[in-house]
């Protein structure tokens, strides 16, 4: 039996370039065509990746680069785990 394997895509830019808006775009066009598909982002993903996220966008003048750096690494970890895995 012929087994297809799942790809995986990813939108890169700055902030601004209109990532969301274009996976948004190919999300809908690919569930329209029949595909199983899942829309995810990082820093984000699941609640607790969420939670990180709106976290570190809440008090990112009172962390220091170390600090929301270990935060992000945190909620890519859970993202990866849980939805990308």
């Amino acid at each position: 039996m012929y087994k297809k394997k799942p790809f995986f895509v990813t939108f890169e830019g700055i902030e601004g370039s209109g990532k969301s808006y274009q996976s948004k775009k190919l999300y809908k066009n690919l569930k329209a065509m029949g595909f199983q598909v899942i829309l995810t982002r990082e820093p984000g993903g699941t609640k607790i990746a969420e939670s990180l996220r709106k976290l570190i966008l809440k008090v990112k003048s009172d962390i220091n680069i170390q600090e929301e750096i270990l935060m992000l690494m945190a909620a890519r970890s859970h993202h990866i785990n849980n939805v990308i895995v």
